[in-house]
């Protein structure tokens, strides 16, 4: 189930209905970019002021979502906002009792599936920590909520020391993406001087005998006159 949060402020909407449709198609498009994942309904729930407070609808809107989810037999929600704060998160799986995703959950899940490449995959990686850390891990202790509602492993350590084993991981990433860029850069260096060709000029004044002597020079190379 996707739902697209239309800010509304007294009787007027932030977002004119066309701009409004355009990111809801958008949002579906990137859920649907993931093979497991499908769009089954959308649906737009008003919400005042901004999507930054800790609860985004009141009662009631949320009682209408739940009907709805239930109805569907929806098994996970994407809120359409680009990032939920870690008490917003923690309070829609509380609430909701599905997965919950933003745009930047999804992003990464995109970004997990298509790459390809040594490089990408650390990159990723690395991406994922200060989400971690900064957006998730604290929150996990001061808000006392299950991991998964934040898409990240349960933590079996205490929260320094589970920071400390962030901060090393960081740091081990960063050389293991610099080993790679130094390993693809040697390898397209020793791809290029396999095909490397040495071109000589020969310079000189019109029947000077230049390609008499090239003639006599050359065993088998390409010769070409201009």
């Amino acid at each position: 189930l996707l739902i697209y949060p239309r800010i509304r402020r007294g009787r007027f909407f932030d977002v004119n209905p066309a701009k409004a449709k355009q990111r809801l198609e958008e949002a579906v498009a990137l859920v649907n970019t993931l093979p497991k994942f499908t769009v089954i309904q959308t649906t737009a729930v008003s919400t005042d002021t901004s999507t930054a407070k800790k609860r985004l609808w009141g009662i009631g809107r949320i009682e209408r979502v739940i009907a709805l989810k239930e109805k569907i037999g929806a098994t996970a929600l994407m809120i359409d906002v680009d990032i939920l704060s870690p008490k917003q998160q923690a309070e829609l799986f509380a609430l909701f009792r599905v997965p919950i995703y933003d745009r930047y959950n999804i992003v990464l899940l995109i970004f997990k599936l298509f790459a390809k490449t040594k490089e990408a995959r650390l990159q990723i990686q690395l991406a994922e920590i200060p989400y971690i850390r900064q957006q998730r891990l604290l929150s996990m202790y001061e808000l006392h909520a299950s991991p998964t509602a934040f898409h990240v492993d349960a933590p079996t350590k205490s929260k320094a020391v589970k920071l400390e084993v962030l901060r090393f991981r960081e740091q081990h990433l960063r050389k293991c993406i610099k080993a790679a860029v130094d390993e693809k850069a040697a390898t397209r260096f020793g791809e290029a001087q396999k095909n490397i060709r040495t071109v000589v000029a020969v310079v000189g004044y019109t029947n000077a005998g230049k390609s008499s002597l090239i003639k006599r020079l050359h065993l088998g190379l390409h010769f070409q006159r201009y």
